[in-house]
């Protein structure tokens, strides 16, 4: 499976892990783990795993409800 299809549909899913939100925002995995560290990438903490919130993501990237459907 490519990383682009890894993460179809991704804007219909409450969250996303960290790696999918790299490849959606089209920055590397390490990167998205820094920006995550840092606050620039808002997560939700489970122990020591990390969801990105979808809702986030399209915050970021500027797409409204009206254009996400």
């Amino acid at each position: 499976m490519s990383r682009k299809t890894a993460v179809k549909g991704w804007q219909h899913r409450p969250t996303v892990s960290v790696e999918e939100a790299a490849d959606i925002l089209e920055i590397g995995r390490g990167t998205a783990f820094k920006a995550a560290k840092e606050g620039d990438l808002k997560v939700l903490k489970f122990g020591r795993r990390m969801r990105v919130p979808t809702a986030e993501l399209r915050r970021m990237l500027g797409i409204t409800e009206q254009s996400a459907a």
